[in-house]
């Protein structure tokens, strides 16, 4: 049996429910910034990604920050959280169990594998990364790590961002919060007889 991994796309009501960000700004910024949102042929969709990019511009907005800054930072939030979201429970249906090499691998290596594949294969982004938490400052720059210990010994005693607003991600739950949204996977993985 070979295996496809079919990345669902969601409508922009379906998108809007899981980001936040209406449909009359999603169709807004989908012209201003084709690079993050390209349009398609035929009526909108966005997959699992691009959905965790969304709600984190609707989020910095809050910070002050535009959605051009925004959607660059929320290209790294979405890639770290995208490695988070495809280990809950709900975001996957279906497993490379067949594929896996790992000798009696059991169903949560299993899972990850196949989690890893997906991120690779599936949506095209093969680095991984282990950063746990994201932190934005109000300025627009960016810093991803281990905790806010880490990231505020990285700062220099007269770096002008000590003392001013930051947004502190953990993106396990960041990523947790949209996935118990979806309405349905937001990836399968379809076995097809070989023939």
């Amino acid at each position: 049996m070979a295996a496809t991994i079919y990345i669902e796309g969601f409508t922009p009501s379906e998108a809007s429910e899981l980001t936040g960000v209406g449909t009359v700004l999603q169709r807004d910024h989908r012209r201003r910034f084709p690079e993050w949102l390209p349009q398609r042929a035929g009526h909108a969709r966005f997959n699992l990604f691009q959905c965790l990019q969304m709600r984190f511009v609707g989020a910095a907005a809050e910070l002050g920050i535009g959605p051009s800054a925004a959607y660059e930072a929320g290209e790294w939030v979405a890639h770290n959280a995208l490695q988070y979201a495809l280990v809950e429970a709900g975001c996957i249906d279906g497993h490379l169990g067949d594929r896996c090499t790992i000798p009696d691998a059991s169903e949560a290596e299993v899972l990850k594998y196949t989690a890893r594949q997906v991120f690779a294969d599936g949506f095209g982004r093969p680095r991984i990364t282990e950063n746990e938490f994201a932190f934005i400052c109000g300025d627009g720059s960016d810093w991803f790590g281990p905790s806010l210990d880490a990231f505020l010994s990285s700062l220099n005693d007269d770096d002008p961002r000590r003392g001013k607003p930051i947004m502190a991600l953990h993106l396990p739950s960041f990523a947790g919060q949209v996935v118990a949204k979806l309405p349905r996977p937001a990836v399968r993985i379809i076995q097809e007889e070989n023939t």
